[in-house]
């Protein structure tokens, strides 16, 4: 009878273990794809940009595939992307100086202005809501490569939704990333230096 006990006990503990072990592998890191999710219009003015605009936009953080994390539980748990955020901060980039009606240089071809952006931040932390940051350090260079305006640059944006959701991590990090783009574009120096 004992031995049935043990036998029973030990199977039990076996369970315990396996389902243990289940739970913490759904705790890894999820990928995200880093999608753009346009925020809503604004009736903000938006000053014309003239010319031809090259866009440069660099990686500087040291976990580059690092865009959040869900802070929620004991264990902090990773969100990750195999997406170049560096690509994505240059795509609205790019997408709210051509609503403004700037040209847009094809990548090293000669431009009558050149931004470049130095991205330092990129992340979202997830507790009872999503909170982004994008922060970068923008320059805007002159035809001769000397800098017309340089600043550093950030943007936030928070949401609440469900735990752990792509769509939440990418609403904030497409936000954040355009609230800095919009106020970097509407900064006096800025203006006057696409006009």
């Amino acid at each position: 009878m004992s031995h049935r006990i043990l036998t029973g006990l030990g199977l039990s503990l076996v369970g315990l273990v396996l389902t243990t072990g289940c739970k913490h592998a759904s705790m890894g890191p999820i990928t995200v794809p880093l999608q753009y999710r346009a925020p809503e219009a604004t009736s903000s003015v938006q000053t014309p940009m003239k010319g031809t605009i090259s866009v440069v936009v660099t990686d500087q953080r040291e976990k580059k595939d690092a865009i959040g994390q869900n802070i929620e539980g004991a264990t902090p748990r990773v969100v990750l992307s195999s997406d170049d955020p560096a690509a994505f901060v240059r795509g609205v980039v790019v997408q709210q100086l051509q609503s403004r009606g700037a040209t847009i240089a094809p990548a090293a071809a000669p431009a009558r202005r050149q931004i470049t952006l130095q991205l330092t931040s990129f992340y979202c932390t997830e507790s009872n809501l999503y909170r982004s940051t994008v922060v970068f350090k923008a320059q805007v260079l002159g035809e001769d490569g000397k800098p017309m305006w340089d600043a550093l640059v950030s943007g936030t944006a928070e949401t609440w939704g469900g735990s752990y959701k792509a769509e939440n991590y990418q609403q904030t990090l497409s936000d954040a990333t355009s609230d800095a783009v919009a106020q970097m574009l509407s900064t006096p120096g800025v203006i006057a230096a696409l006009q």
